[in-house]
């Protein structure tokens, strides 16, 4: 065949290709492009070749296929470079920064369209408008300086297009900065060229800035009626269009607490992005989704979604998209209480955005794992990340952003008992939350208002701020916080002797918790047991006060962080009290083995803290020297670490190494002491020497309980006695014993430790005797 045929074929086949994209036929279409190019090789025609190479980056960056695009455009620069075409070379480098812009990584697209701009002399609206885009998000004067001269130079060749979105864009940065008035006379000019442009598109554009203008002042009703009309329009001449404005929508939604709405919304966003094979806006709809499922306890199919989101993103190799996805991942693992693959996610996250060298987006991360910390209990590590997010937003700015990281910080306060701080911080940020109408974050606020005010028995207020956040919660569907605030409002009912209402307020929260499986359910079954204990229902009170040891067993498989999470996930009282009540109510229904059980797993507790996971499944020999090597091997950990932090260097390297052996037989061998089984206590009876005579006390309020375990029989008697002062007085003494003793210092898993808290010398005495 004669080149001019290979060249006219190869022609014909790319027109194919456009035709096919536009029939959506999209792989079809890149089929046709590459037949385009072995006929246009054969034909020797290298301008034809490089410019089919540069439709099918087209075809695959409006897929949102972002490795394909790169490949795509790589191939055609190197092929202008050849015939030296400088405009075609612009023109790649171009489509190069639009394919960095979809996933977010504005510094290299900023690259590229400067790369574009230096290659050739007389500078275009295209390229001065998307570096415009590109600055956006990295300094606002700069984009400001670019949208003008877009403008400037659209109006002197009457672009009308490029006029319209410079005019658009310039009006969105003013409504953003809070100038309103400036916004205003921009937007009037958007409706003037939109009436000369006569298209669907720009008329739904500009109703997209109005819709932007209302939901930057807080209006957030207002802004989303403009993104619906906005997306009437564009669902009938643009899909790729209707599907980010049903995101908008969708996030407009999300901030007013409509979460119903708002998966609608996403779910029409992912039907279209499907059948119109756009990957980048399928990846961040399932992304979205995944996010919400996590605020309505739809775990399964958060999932899902998420696994999805995550699979489109590492194949079309959209690093920042996928480092985002990993972000709404970790909030929906923290909400089923997985926290240690919570962390995992975010820190997976922020990898991403320190390698691709987009360190202003890891605030998202620092304060998720704040919040995943704050799950398990350790304030200390939360207020870290939290203050390490703060410090990573642009100081000045008050959004929403600013208002939720504020809100995390005051709640670790509340819990840390820094209550002044605490509310200082509350009352700066809730009514500013309620003024925009933020109401996802304001009832998060609310919440830890009532939390603040319940712990300072100012319980009128609490009540307000527990019923506030208990409604918007109902509304918008966040079972968390419907279970926690319903919690708090029954213990509020149990103070004011309002039975009745407590037991019903206890069990709506246990209804929800059973059903979305929500963290932090333990606490409305323990309620609930404790009243029916209180009501001398102690069969019914066994059933609830179990459930809460099984859902905090539960939790305290998943945290992150080891051993020393889990002594701070246990610093609880109400933890170790749980124990004690089931014990009594077991004694209380004359169940006295499965009593003499439960009071030991109160001490197998105890003792996992210290020294792993204690069993009894292993022999009496077994178990004595597992737990003597146990022993040994966390000693000689802390001494190598003690050893570490002294030294430098190679010596340290080698230290390090020694640390981490041990680490790994510590692990193999805590997997030895997997579960507790206190009924084998009771077994053992029969080796009890006829001489000997097992005791164990236990303390619930004011009765103390005495077990005495024999060869022969188990037997349990009570006494009703205030010996907590003489309990206190031990308890101080031992806490400061003498370097003469040998032994550490008396600490106890009920109660927190305060790292920074001197202690003042008690001077020894023998209390024993009047125990």
């Amino acid at each position: 065949m004669p080149f001019r045929d290979y060249n006219d074929a190869g022609y014909s086949k790319s027109l194919m290709g456009s035709c096919f994209w536009e029939l959506g036929k999209y792989d079809s279409a890149a089929m046709a492009h590459k037949e385009s190019i072995s006929l246009r090789r054969s034909g020797g025609n290298i301008s034809g070749q490089a410019d089919s190479w540069k439709k099918i980056g087209e075809l695959y960056l409006l897929s949102g296929l972002k490795k394909d695009a790169l490949t795509a455009y790589d191939s055609s620069a190197t092929l202008y470079q050849q015939i030296k075409d400088s405009s075609g070379m612009a023109e790649t480098y171009n489509k190069k920064g639009k394919v960095f812009l979809n996933d977010e990584n504005y510094k290299v697209a900023v690259d590229y369209f400067e790369k574009a701009k230096g290659i050739i002399s007389k500078t275009t609206v295209e390229s001065l408008y998307n570096l415009g885009i590109a600055w956006a998000e990295l300094d606002t004067s700069k984009a400001r300086f670019y949208y003008s001269a877009c403008k400037e130079k659209s109006g002197s060749t009457g672009n009308l297009g490029y006029l319209f979105l410079a005019n658009k864009a310039l009006a969105g940065l003013a409504y953003k900065s809070g100038a309103s008035q400036l916004g205003d006379k921009l937007f009037d000019e958007c409706v003037a060229i939109s009436k000369q442009l006569k298209t669907s598109a720009s008329t739904a554009n500009y109703l997209v800035l109005k819709a932007d203008k209302y939901y930057y002042q807080a209006q957030p009703d207002s802004a989303l009626f403009y993104y619906n009309e906005a997306f009437e329009i564009f669902d009938t001449v643009s899909k790729d269009d209707a599907i980010w404005q049903l995101d908008n929508i969708s996030n407009t939604q999300v901030s007013l607490g409509n979460f119903a709405e708002a998966a609608v919304a996403l779910k029409r966003a992912i039907e279209i992005a499907k059948s119109t094979s756009n990957n980048l806006a399928l990846g961040y709809s399932l992304q979205a989704s995944s996010f919400l499922y996590g605020l309505t306890g739809e775990f399964e199919e958060g999932i899902k979604n998420s696994d999805s989101a995550i699979a489109i993103f590492n194949r079309s190799g959209n690093m920042l998209r996928l480092a985002n996805t990993y972000v709404a991942r970790g909030t929906l693992l923290k909400s089923m209480g997985e926290y240690n693959r919570s962390i995992n996610s975010f820190l997976f996250a922020d990898s991403i955005y320190q390698a691709e060298l987009t360190k202003e987006y890891r605030h998202t991360a620092l304060n998720n794992i704040g919040v995943t910390y704050y799950s398990q209990n350790d304030f200390q590590n939360a207020l870290k990340y939290f203050d390490m997010a703060l410090k990573q937003l642009k100081q000045g700015i008050i959004d929403e952003t600013y208002l939720l990281y504020k809100g995390n910080y005051a709640e670790c306060e509340y819990y840390l008992k820094r209550y002044k701080e605490a509310e200082t911080t509350y009352q700066e940020v809730f009514p500013l939350a309620k003024e925009k109408k933020l109401n996802r974050i304001a009832s998060g606020m609310a919440l830890g208002l009532g939390k603040l005010f319940y712990e300072t028995n100012r319980l009128s207020e609490a009540v307000e701020y527990f019923q506030y956040a208990r409604d918007y919660a109902v509304s918008s569907g966040e079972k968390e916080k419907i279970v926690e605030s319903l919690t708090y409002l029954g213990r509020i009912n149990v103070q004011n002797v309002k039975y009745d209402s407590a037991e019903g307020n206890f069990r709506k929260a246990i209804s929800v918790a059973a059903e979305f499986k929500t963290v932090g359910g333990w606490e409305s079954y323990y309620e609930l047991g404790l009243l029916l204990f209180n009501y001398k229902k102690y069969d019914s009170s066994i059933i609830y006060l179990k459930h809460a040891v099984d859902l905090l067993n539960k939790d305290a498989e998943n945290l992150y962080g080891g051993d020393e999470a889990k002594k701070v996930f246990n610093n609880d009282p109400r933890k170790s009290d749980l124990y004690n009540k089931i014990t009594f109510a077991y004694y209380n229904t004359g169940n006295e083995k499965e009593a003499w059980a439960y009071a030991n797993r109160s001490n197998i507790a105890g003792l996992k803290e210290l020294s792993g996971s204690l069993t009894t499944n292993a022999s009496d020999k077994d178990k004595s020297e597992a737990l003597k090597k146990l022993l040994s091997l966390q000693q000689s950990k802390k001494a190598l670490e003690n050893t570490a932090e002294k030294q430098t260097g190679d010596a340290r390297q080698r230290t390090v190494k020694k640390i981490e052996i041990l680490e790994a037989d510590y692990t193999d061998l805590s997997s030895y002491f997997a579960k507790s089984n206190a009924d084998q206590f009771y077994n053992y009876k029969s080796k009890i020497p006829n001489d000997v005579a097992v005791a164990l006390y236990l303390v619930n309020d004011k009765t103390l309980m005495i077990f005495t375990l024999t060869n022969e029989k188990l037997a349990i008697d009570t006494m009703t006695a205030d010996i907590s002062k003489t309990v206190s007085a031990f308890i101080a003494a031992t806490k400061q014993v003498q370097n003469t003793t040998g032994t550490a210092a008396l600490h106890l898993r009920s109660e927190p430790t305060d790292e920074d808290e001197t202690t003042v010398k008690i001077p020894f005495k023998d209390l024993s005797s009047e125990l």
